[in-house]
């Protein structure tokens, strides 16, 4: 909204202003300002032109602490914020507003305050104290059934999102808004005629407000849809042709390419309303863009210095402003006119200082680009049914597939830890058959002692044999090594006691490091393994930790209860996210459906 954006909860600007307007005599004389009432003199700052004398007027008045806080806050934001665009004072003022509706106990004023500020520092792109000051107001929002004032400016606080550019959470807040309402509406059944009409003119505004934000998101047929919803709203004529909704109306034929539509609504607006200074500000920036873009680069700097002459603060995403500065340096250059586009430009980044608006403008310039939401606009029109109904087609076949590969995916599980402790229980029972006491230790390692001499003659001669092979350089290294089924055995001999010992344990353990620790070469320990154990040395341990932690889970329920990192941590390895990766490619699963499985049994 740019007209106007936040008013008294207890005064609505749906409010219809019967008296006429204040001629300059009535204004001179005393008198006639004297005889209205406190509640009178605070419509008229709100909704007259020259809104200051009864602002003066009011703090003239003896006021109660409820009445302060009313003429400090509509100094705060009526003249200082958004006439005068004076952030600072405009905030002291409103905390001093604050103070009083504290006094007075009226928490709606507080909160309505507490908005206004964190709007003010969002207009200047301060998200930090702005979010900081929407946190403040929420806390002071009814914990009850929001009664009939706020509904009527429920989602208020939405549009400080909007000037930060978050413009789904804008219209989500709004359409929540009209829906509370429409619900207030259902439940109340004898509401008198005037309530039900500054209804209708809040749902209105809040539906111009969704407008606003579809067309900065070029969902133009989002924004045509919301327009003739308001058009639909049980309001009079007049009512339904209110600034904002004619706005935006202009701003949809611009974004829609409709050039010639967009200058006659405005020039006719224009004219309608051209003692209205807000008005002739926005009517010119319209007119000023669709000229630009029409490459009427004359006729637009016109109307960019016709707007600039009644320019007001831009209360929403656009600073309507540094708009009209940069439309002006690009008609000066079009046009060749060096010292109006140097004159522009010194203004553009004198006034951009307060507001950091680069990265805005870069996303209005895009907005504004013709090329790029004509076929937009082509593809949402003539293939919008087409394309939910593929949409449907599309989002069914995706999910009965996903569903599918569910169960699927659960059956496979299911079989792997059907078939994972089916092989333990196997290996446990066949452990127990081919358990040796010390005395078959004994004579294994006798018979270890008998055959050293011919493994030792052996690899002698298997050495000669690698030296010859290399030198002739007929066959590769690894072919070279070849072993007696004897030394096999030891080595086979000694890998079984190191398993028997979990020694696979350590996080420290090499091909090296094992190869040292059981005396044996290690590329006759690799060559083993590869040959007996059908993997590499890595694959071998791997393994071997797995099994480990399986045989645990499947026989110590409470290593369930486990954390994966402790897990990974027990088998040997230095990281969950490792382990993880090495059970699913040893089991085909993952950890944690390995520990649901078992928590809950298949049937």
């Amino acid at each position: 909204m740019k007209k106007y954006l936040i008013i008294l909860f207890f005064f609505p600007v749906y409010y219809s202003i019967s008296a006429k307007i204040t001629t300059t005599t009535d204004v001179d004389n005393k008198d006639s300002l004297r005889k209205y009432s406190i509640g009178d003199l605070i419509r008229k700052s709100y909704a007259e032109k020259n809104m200051k004398i009864y602002c003066d007027e009011i703090g003239k008045r003896k006021l109660s602490d409820y009445h302060k806080s009313v003429y400090y806050r509509i100094y705060g934001e009526k003249y200082y914020f958004e006439i005068v665009n004076d952030f600072d004072k405009a905030i002291t003022l409103l905390k001093i507003s604050n103070y009083y509706a504290k006094k007075a106990n009226d928490l709606t004023i507080f909160a309505s305050n507490l908005n206004i500020i964190a709007l003010i520092y969002a207009v200047q792109n301060k998200k930090e104290q702005a979010l900081f000051f929407l946190k403040e107001k929420k806390k002071f929002n009814s914990q009850e059934k929001p009664n009939y004032q706020e509904l009527l400016f429920g989602g208020d606080d939405a549009l400080t999102y909007g000037v930060f550019g978050d413009f789904d959470k804008k219209i989500k807040a709004y359409l929540k808004a009209v829906k509370d309402l429409d619900d207030y509406l259902e439940s109340e059944k004898k509401l008198p005629p005037e309530l039900i009409l500054e209804i209708n003119r809040s749902k209105r505004d809040k539906y111009s407000n969704i407008v606003e934000s579809y067309l900065l998101q070029k969902k133009l047929d989002s924004a045509s849809f919301i327009i003739k919803k308001i058009k639909n709203l049980p309001l009079s004529k007049r009512d339904l042709d209110t600034y904002n909704i004619r706005e935006n109306e202009i701003h949809l034929a611009i974004l829609q390419g409709n050039l010639d539509d967009a200058i006659q609504k405005a020039k006719k607006d224009l004219k309608e309303f051209r003692n209205n200074k807000i008005s002739v500000f926005y009517d010119s920036y319209y007119l000023a863009k669709a000229y630009n873009l029409k490459k009427n680069f004359k006729t637009s700097l016109y109307y960019c210095e016709q707007a600039l002459l009644s320019k007001t603060i831009s209360l929403g995403f656009i600073n309507h402003e540094l708009e009209l500065y940069k439309l002006a340096m690009d008609n000066a250059d079009k046009l060749g006119d060096d010292s109006s586009y140097i004159k522009y430009s010194k203004l553009y980044h004198k006034v951009n200082k307060n507001f950091d608006y680069n990265a805005k403008a870069s996303f209005i310039t895009k907005l504004y680009n013709q090329d790029q939401i004509k076929p937009l606009q082509y593809e949402l029109n003539q293939r919008k049914n087409k394309n939910y109904y593929l949409l449907g087609i599309v989002l069914f076949l995706l999910l009965t597939g996903y569903f599918l590969w569910r169960l699927i995916k659960s059956k496979e599980c299911k079989k792997k830890i059907l078939e994972i402790t089916e092989r333990f229980r196997q290996k446990e029972n066949k452990d127990q058959y081919t358990e040796t006491d010390s005395t078959d230790k004994e004579i294994v390692d006798q018979h270890l002692e008998i055959d050293s001499s011919v493994s030792a003659n052996k690899e002698n001669t298997n050495q000669n044999l690698e030296v010859n092979r290399v030198e002739t350089d007929s066959v590769s290294k690894e072919n070279a090594i070849t072993l007696a089924p004897e030394k096999e055995q030891e080595i086979l001999k000694k890998l079984a006691k190191f398993e028997n010992k979990e020694q696979f344990l350590s996080p420290n353990i090499s091909l090296s490091v094992l190869a040292a620790s059981l005396n044996v070469n290690s590329n006759y320990l690799s060559d083993t393994i590869k040959k007996h154990k059908k993997t590499n040395f890595n694959g071998y341990i791997n393994q071997l930790r797995i099994d480990y932690i399986i045989q645990k889970m499947t026989q110590h329920p409470e290593y369930l209860t486990y954390k994966i990192s402790y897990l990974a941590e027990e088998c040997g390895f230095a990281s969950h996210t490792t382990f993880t990766r090495i059970f699913i490619e040893k089991t085909g699963i993952s950890p944690s459906k390995f520990i649901s499985y078992l928590q809950s049994p298949p049937k």
